[in-house]
């Protein structure tokens, strides 16, 4: 298990409904330090408890584990096509938000200290696609600096 990005999906979900560790713990049935070990990866969760964190926040158990990065719970193993649909993710957060998630994701940006969404919420569509142009321009001169050391 990717049991950092599980971690960092948990920490992330928990935050935008604003539920605390405690919070959660109760619902689980367990420590709330059980839950700021799996924040932080520093302990793997039973099944039962990837299946209830996945029924909490709506979420699929494949977006949980890092198996895929939809948010919603579409599943990516083909195999799985067959089971019942849980209803989408409603986590009540501003489209734009969910916008700098995707781009998060695309520059495997999980971890970074920019990501506190509460100082994000208020950005307008031409904020994202800014903050999108200007990652692909960073990504871009660190390309040209690999090919450049490169020659």
């Amino acid at each position: 298990m990717k049991m950092k990005v599980f971690g960092v999906r948990i920490k992330r979900l928990r935050n935008e409904i604003k539920m605390t560790q405690k919070q959660l713990a109760v619902k689980l049935k367990i420590s709330e330090s059980a839950i700021g070990m799996y924040e932080r990866g520093e302990r793997e969760p039973s099944f039962d408890i990837i299946v209830q964190l996945s029924e909490i926040f709506k979420v699929s158990v494949d977006y949980l584990l890092g198996r895929t990065n939809l948010i919603g719970t579409e599943v990516s193993d083909p195999n799985y096509n067959n089971l019942p649909k849980a209803e989408p993710v409603n986590v009540n957060v501003h489209s734009s938000v969910i916008e700098i998630i995707k781009i998060v994701h695309k520059y495997a940006l999980e971890d970074s200290p920019i990501l506190d969404l509460e100082k994000w919420k208020n950005l307008s569509q031409q904020d994202i696609e800014d903050i999108n142009k200007y990652f692909e321009y960073v990504v871009h001169k660190a390309n040209e600096r690999t090919y450049v050391k490169n020659s």
